[in-house]
């Protein structure tokens, strides 16, 4: 996914360009959470909670990340099949 399209006039690709760096931010900021908790070998209720919710937010946003990566991606590949096939207003009879 490219984060330029953010700025592009294609407004698929605009709102898919955003989903996938929502969805990127989150996975980061939830992999960092996850990560400071779990280094801190911390395992009281709060803290465990805390990982544990981070983990959450992490995987959620993995998944839809790759969501809106495959969504992109079929949503490129039908675009690119329709400009490449001939139309039947465009043939000869």
């Amino acid at each position: 996914m490219n984060p330029l399209k953010l700025f592009s006039s294609d407004w698929p690709a605009r709102r898919a360009a955003i989903c996938w760096t929502i969805a990127t931010l989150v996975f980061l900021v939830a992999a960092g959470i996850a990560a400071a908790y779990l280094a801190t070998n911390h395992y009281s209720g709060r803290s465990r909670k805390v990982a544990i919710i981070a983990v959450v937010f992490f995987l959620v946003g993995t998944l839809s990340s790759a969501w809106t990566s495959w969504y992109w991606w079929r949503s490129h590949l039908r675009q690119r099949q329709a400009e490449e096939s001939p139309t039947t207003a465009t043939m000869p009879v």
